[in-house]
């Protein structure tokens, strides 16, 4: 008995959390050569793009590393986005990763974010991008209102 009650709502869970939406809702036709990824996010530049490390040093009251970063939202709608920075000693050592975010950029604007590792670090840390991730902050509207009955 549960389980024919349980089996709907995992199916709806399932489609609600991957988005699933109409094809060509997203964003304009872009031509039959754009990929799926291109098609549900309307960024022409690579993530990576949008981020760079401002600044890398040891917080003074921690002793941790931190990396100050700019991103700036170079597409054509609000995005978020997830970053993970790597911290590595002068010595090559790994000092773990640190990860941020940034909600809500709007298009064409800058913000800032800050990482920070979680080992303490002896000298002045090496910092590198080794992750960023851009989503659209909201679902993009079709323009016509949603009939309600």
């Amino acid at each position: 008995m549960r389980l024919r009650f349980l089996t709907p709502v995992l199916i709806m869970g399932a489609v609600a959390f991957t988005g699933c939406a109409p094809s060509g809702t997203d964003t304009p036709d872009r031509g039959a050569a754009a990929s799926a990824t291109s098609e549900e996010l309307p960024f022409e530049a690579p993530p990576e793009k949008d981020v760079k490390i401002t600044s890398c040093s040891v917080d003074k009251l921690t002793g941790r590393p931190v990396a100050e970063l700019e991103i700036s939202n170079h597409g054509e709608r609000e995005a978020t986005y997830m970053l993970a920075v790597e911290f590595v000693s002068a010595d090559g050592t790994s000092l773990g990763a640190g990860t941020t975010m940034k909600s809500a950029l709007a298009a064409g604007h800058r913000g800032l974010a800050t990482a920070r590792g979680r080992t303490p670090a002896s000298g002045k840390p090496v910092c590198r991008m080794v992750d960023v991730s851009r989503y659209p902050a909201k679902p993009k509207s079709s323009g016509s209102p949603s009939a309600s009955g």
